[in-house]
C-alpha cells in the first residue's frame, strides 16, 4: 500500500481564515492635490490639447563641423480626454431595509 502525501490527504485539511481584511485598493490619490479643477461647459466625445513634451536637443554629438539641432525641432503630443459619466447602482431588498431600520 502506497504512503500517504499531502496530494492525497490535502482534501482532509482546513482551510483557516485570518481574522482582518488585507486592504488592497489605493485609496489616495496624492497627485489629485496638485490638479486644478474647474468646472467647463462641454458637448462633444473628448477634449484635445497638446502637451510640450521635448525640448531641443543640446549638447549633443556632432561630427566635426556638424550642424547644431534646429530651433524649432521640439516634441509635443496630442492629449485626448475622453468624456465619460461615472455611474453606480446599489440594490437593497425589502429584508436589508427592514434590518437597517433596526
Amino acid at each position: 500500500m502506497a504512503g500517504a502525501n499531502t496530494q492525497v490527504i490535502s482534501g482532509n485539511y482546513k482551510t483557516v481564515w485570518e481574522p482582518f481584511v488585507a486592504e488592497e485598493v489605493n485609496n489616495r490619490f496624492p497627485l489629485k492635490d496638485l490638479l486644478k479643477w474647474k468646472q467647463a461647459e462641454f458637448a462633444g466625445q473628448d477634449v484635445v490639447y497638446k502637451a510640450h513634451v521635448t525640448r531641443n536637443v543640446s549638447p549633443m554629438w556632432v561630427g566635426e563641423d556638424g550642424a547644431f539641432a534646429e530651433a524649432g525641432y521640439q516634441g509635443s503630443i496630442k492629449v485626448h480626454i475622453g468624456q465619460r459619466k461615472l455611474m453606480a447602482r446599489v440594490r437593497l431588498t425589502s429584508e436589508s431595509i427592514v434590518d437597517s431600520m433596526k
